[in-house]
C-alpha cells in the first residue's frame, strides 16, 4: 500500500540523514557558522545571529564535535515532524484524511526539506520556527473565520515565532508577508484587521530584529550594504536576467518535484471541498506565492538560489498529500526525493561526483582530504 511505502521512504531518509550527520565532513558554510559560535556578537555579516546563538550554547553544553555540530538540525528534524503530525491530525478532524507516515515521507522526501534539515545552515532553525509559527497563525486566522474570536496569546506566540525566524534568516519575513497578504485579501479573516493586537504583534515580531539592528548601527550597515547593495548585479541585460529566471525556476523544480509541483497546481485551480480547507488553502496559496513571487522579482537584480524560497513550503507541504491529481505522483515524489537525497549523500560522504559528471564543484570536492592535510601538517 502507498502508506506501507511511505514508512519504508521514511526509513531510507532516516538512514540517509543519521549516516550524513555522522560521517560528513563540515561543509565550507556549517564550519563557517560554527565560527560565529565561538565569537558572540549581537549579529553577524550576511545572516542574523539566532543560529550562530544556538551553536554556541550546543558547545558550551556539550563541547565540539561532529556530533555536536549537527545536534541542532537533528533537533529541528523531530520539531518540523512534530508539526507536520499536527496538521495531520487537524486535517483528519475536518475530514480529510491524511496518513501521517505520508505527510511525513511528501515533506522530508522533498530534496530541499531533506538537505536542509540534515546539513547545519540557519536554514533549518528557520524552517522550524516558521513551521510552528504558521501552524499557531492558521488557528488564529481560522477561529476569527469561523467564530469571529481572537485568540490572543496563540497571536502573540505566532508573531514571537516568527520573529525569531526573522532572526535566523532574512527570508522569513516573506513569510509575515504573505500571512498580511491572506489576512488583507480573504474576507473571513480581515476582521482581525480592526484589532489593535494584530498591530502590537506586528511590532514583536519586527522587535526580534533589535539585535541586527544595532549591530549594523556599529559596523556601518554592513549586512544591508552587502544584501541590498554589494551582492546586486546593476547590469540588467535581458540574457541575463532570463537566465538568472531559468536558474531559480530550475533549481526550484529540482529541489521540489515536478511531481510536487502538479500538486502546487492543483491546489492553485481547485476549490476546497470544506470551509476549513478553504482557510488553509488561503494561507498555504498567499505563503507559495508571496516568497515565489519575491524572488522572481528579485531576479531582475541578481541569481537568487532556488533554497532561498524553501520558506514558501512550510505550509502548503504538510498536506500536499491532498493535492496531487494523481497516486502515481505521489510515487514518483517519495522515489525522486529518496534519488536526489541519496544523490546528496553520496556526493558530500563518499565521491563528490563532479569528478564523474558534471562541472567542477569546489564546495563537494572541498570536503575531501582534511584527514590527510591534519595528518601532513
Amino acid at each position: 500500500s502507498l502508506e506501507t511505502f511511505a514508512v519504508l521512504c521514511l526509513g531510507v531518509i532516516a538512514v540517509f540523514k543519521i549516516y550524513y550527520h555522522l560521517v560528513a565532513a563540515p561543509m565550507p558554510d556549517e564550519a563557517y557558522y560554527w565560527l560565529w559560535g565561538q565569537h558572540l556578537d549581537w549579529s553577524y555579516f550576511d545572516h542574523p545571529p539566532l543560529q550562530a546563538w544556538e551553536q554556541a550554547a550546543f558547545s558550551a553544553m556539550f563541547g565540539n564535535s561532529l556530533f555536536v555540530l549537527r545536534l541542532p538540525a537533528l533537533l529541528s528534524t523531530l520539531g518540523i515532524a512534530a508539526v507536520v503530525l499536527w496538521w495531520a491530525r487537524e486535517a483528519r478532524l475536518a475530514g480529510h484524511p491524511v496518513p501521517p507516515a505520508l505527510a511525513l515521507a511528501v515533506w522530508f522526501t522533498s530534496p530541499v526539506m531533506f538537505i536542509f534539515t540534515t546539513v547545519v545552515f540557519p536554514d533549518h532553525l528557520a524552517i522550524l520556527l516558521l513551521s510552528a509559527s504558521t501552524a499557531m497563525f492558521f488557528v488564529v486566522l481560522d477561529t476569527v473565520a469561523w467564530h469571529g474570536r481572537l485568540r490572543v496569546g496563540l497571536l502573540y506566540g505566532a508573531a514571537l515565532l516568527l520573529g525569531l525566524a526573522m532572526l535566523t534568516k532574512y527570508n522569513s519575513a516573506l513569510v509575515g508577508a504573505a500571512l498580511a497578504v491572506a489576512i488583507v485579501a480573504y474576507p473571513p479573516f480581515r476582521p482581525l484587521l480592526r484589532s489593535p493586537h494584530l498591530y502590537l504583534a506586528a511590532v514583536l515580531s519586527l522587535a526580534c530584529l533589535l539585535p541586527v539592528l544595532w549591530w549594523n548601527v556599529v559596523n556601518d550597515w554592513a549586512s544591508f550594504q552587502f544584501h541590498l547593495s554589494e551582492r546586486l548585479d546593476e547590469r540588467m541585460e535581458a540574457w541575463r536576467i532570463a537566465d538568472n529566471l531559468w536558474s531559480f525556476l530550475a533549481n526550484i523544480v529540482l529541489g521540489t518535484s515536478l511531481f510536487l509541483v502538479a500538486a502546487m497546481v492543483t491546489m492553485a485551480t481547485r476549490r476546497a471541498s470544506t470551509t476549513w480547507l478553504a482557510n488553509w488553502r488561503v494561507v498555504a496559496l498567499s505563503t507559495l506565492l508571496v516568497p515565489t513571487l519575491f524572488w522572481i522579482g528579485f531576479s531582475l537584480a541578481t541569481r537568487p538560489a532556488g533554497y532561498w524560497n524553501v520558506v514558501a513550503y512550510v505550509v502548503f507541504l504538510p498536506l500536499a498529500v491532498l493535492w496531487f491529481p494523481r497516486r502515481w505522483l505521489v510515487v514518483a515524489h517519495l522515489v525522486w526525493g529518496m534519488c536526489l537525497s541519496a544523490i546528496h549523500v553520496v556526493n558530500y560522504t563518499v565521491l563528490p561526483l563532479s569528478l564523474v559528471v558534471g562541472s567542477p564543484d569546489a564546495e563537494a570536492e572541498g570536503m575531501y582530504g582534511w584527514s590527510e592535510i591534519v595528518a601532513s601538517i
